[in-house]
């Protein structure tokens, strides 16, 4: 079983601020005027990629639309864990998966 999952690829439009160490994120994120709580990871993809390069994938609870394009805003809630690498895409699925079951369940305490 291969699960589907939506992420927003963001790229820093200002590459001086300053956002947290790498890791994975309870987040939440405002676009178009709405709060919507996810899972944030910052870093390198060490499972798809060899890239140096600082990546920012941001996961939204509940949400499937195209935002190709459009500017958001992301509130870092909570470290979750440290980004790590996995021996396959349905590993790093998995995980994902878990996460978000984790943040769903945050996102339902008083």
């Amino acid at each position: 079983m291969i699960l589907k999952l939506n992420t927003i690829n963001l790229k820093l439009l200002d590459d001086k601020k300053l956002f947290p160490l790498p890791g994975v994120y309870f987040t939440s994120t405002l676009l178009n005027g709405k709060h919507y709580f996810g899972g944030t990871n910052i870093g390198k993809a060490p499972t798809v990629s060899n890239d140096t390069v600082l990546m920012i994938e941001n996961h939204l609870l509940d949400f499937n639309e195209d935002v190709y394009g459009q500017e958001v805003e992301i509130s870092f809630i909570k470290k979750l864990r440290e980004e790590q690498k996995f021996n396959s895409l349905i590993e790093l699925a998995h995980q994902i998966q878990t996460d978000m079951n984790i943040i769903r369940s945050m996102t339902y305490r008083d």
